[in-house]
């Protein structure tokens, strides 16, 4: 028997403050689609994300319940802790309350309905725009948050939203972009150079602190001299500054490797690509 929804109660949830029961069936009959209509602000929204909800333990593509997500669970105009019930045509129900424990700290169940583990059902415009906007190459990395079947008919996870990981992991690199640009900056206002001429990469900036400014040692030596007892002196700012770069540098190839890491193989379709632009054989 397929699983179908028979009826939803939400309350105090997203932007629906009072309780509201909406039931999917017609004289016992399900109908064959269900669609809502209003005005902006009317709830509409709040009712697919109270569907999310409940059965997959996310809204918008994730699971946080901190009030400083992008998505607000909890309704303004009301003090009733979030709460959505589900009744399936099976006759099993299901109810997700979010509660505040002593810490303040929002909680719930976030486990995932056994019927809806497989498919992302809920579909936004968002959703549509981010396939387009996004890399070949990177297109199938959007259904990393779904959980996928293999041969044994055992459920496997791939984790949280992998969305917001590459979203957090490419803010991260554009902070310490930003940090290593503001240093070399640092190091060119005081000693009076073209900032153009200091290099980004590590091996060139290796290379040209060496150079230009240690006198042919590279930092490490600096670093095991001093560990030695022998006194060099550096200008506190062009020490700091230096030790940022390289620390960015670091971080920032390590995101990059994280980031790969989501990045499927090459297909067959982009081989075929490939093949196809050769030249033609000349007979």
């Amino acid at each position: 028997m397929a699983i179908m929804i028979r009826s939803l109660e939400i309350e105090a949830f997203r932007g629906i403050s009072l309780k509201k029961e909406i039931n999917f069936i017609n004289d016992e009959k399900y109908t064959c689609c269900t669609l809502f209509v209003g005005d902006n602000g009317s709830g509409k929204s709040s009712i697919i994300d109270a569907i999310e909800f409940v059965t997959q333990g996310r809204v918008h593509n994730t699971q946080s319940l901190s009030a400083k997500s992008k998505v607000e669970t909890f309704n303004k105009f009301t003090d009733k802790k979030p709460s959505i019930k589900i009744t399936l045509n099976n006759g099993n129900e299901f109810k997700r309350i979010i509660d505040i424990d002593d810490e303040g700290k929002r909680k719930t169940d976030l486990s995932v309905l056994a019927q809806f583990k497989i498919a992302p059902f809920v579909l936004r415009r968002s959703n549509i725009l981010q396939f387009w906007i996004t890399e070949n190459t990177r297109r199938q990395v959007l259904f990393f948050n779904y959980k996928l079947q293999n041969n044994s008919n055992n459920i496997n996870t791939l984790g949280d939203s992998f969305i917001d990981r590459i979203k957090e992991l490419e803010e991260e690199r554009l902070t310490e972009k930003n940090k290593r640009r503001e240093a070399r900056s640092v190091i060119a206002q005081l000693k009076n150079i073209d900032e153009a001429s200091i290099p980004f990469s590590s091996k060139d900036f290796y290379s040209w602190i060496r150079e230009n400014l240690f006198r042919g040692m590279s930092l490490g030596d600096i670093d095991k001299a001093r560990k030695r007892g022998i006194k060099i002196s550096l200008q506190p700012k062009i020490e700091n500054a230096i030790r940022q770069i390289i620390s960015s540098n670091k971080k920032i190839q390590e995101i990059d490797i994280e980031i790969d890491r989501y990045k499927p193989k090459t297909t067959m379709a982009s081989t075929s690509k490939n093949i196809i632009s050769r030249e033609p054989l000349k007979t």
